[in-house]
């Protein structure tokens, strides 16, 4: 059948100083890249890698000009968990929620979302849908300061919430740590909005 078959453990050497090899050892393949990069590339028409750890069953796929994702055990879940895009990357969680972890000990930034222009009045920000795919709430750090020096650096935090369609700043706190609501704050005592 035009088959070639080699013994376990007899590889396939390529490169003048053996630099690829590919084989099996009876219990599992290899291939091996001695000496600079190891590229793999598609040129054919469908311009796309699959990297399946079962046949059938994506991990990693790579496609040309596109996006590249990661799938978690995709006989169960066929949509991408990880997913590059134009603008930056997305993933997807079905019911639960969502766990970072820091492997570091002591405290330490876990998530950071950070804005690289440098100029004041900035804002990075995380925005709440709870419901129908439509932001509800906004947590929002705004630059008070040209961060393009160490001399300040100074940024406050906004709180914003969705009312009749818009967004309302419901909280404000300055670099310094004065607080200003947009309404009451009820508790022990009631405070107004003139009060920080």
């Amino acid at each position: 059948d035009g088959s070639q078959y080699l013994a376990d453990s007899e590889k396939i050497n390529l490169g003048t100083d053996e630099d690829f090899q590919i084989y099996h050892d009876g219990a599992n393949g290899y291939i091996t890249n001695t000496k600079g990069e190891f590229q793999i590339g598609n040129s054919g028409t469908g311009n796309t890698i699959f990297i399946q750890p079962k046949i059938g069953e994506n991990a990693i796929k790579a496609v040309q000009n596109g996006a590249v994702s990661l799938f978690y055990d995709a006989s169960a879940h066929a949509n991408a968990k990880f997913e590059t895009t134009a603008s930056g990357a997305k993933f997807s969680v079905g019911d639960g929620e969502v766990d970072i972890y820091s492997t570091g000990s002591g405290s330490q930034a876990s998530l950071r979302l950070l804005n690289s222009d440098t100029t004041a009045d900035n804002t990075v920000s995380i925005q709440l849908g709870p419901c129908n795919n439509v932001v509800g709430a906004e947590i929002r750090a705004r630059a008070t300061d040209d961060f393009t020096t160490t001399a300040k650096r100074d940024c406050g935090l906004e709180l914003l919430t969705r009312l009749d369609g818009n967004f309302v700043e419901a909280l404000d706190i300055s670099p310094s740590g004065d607080a200003t609501f947009a309404g009451w704050v009820y508790g022990d005592r009631f405070i107004n909005s003139t009060t920080s």
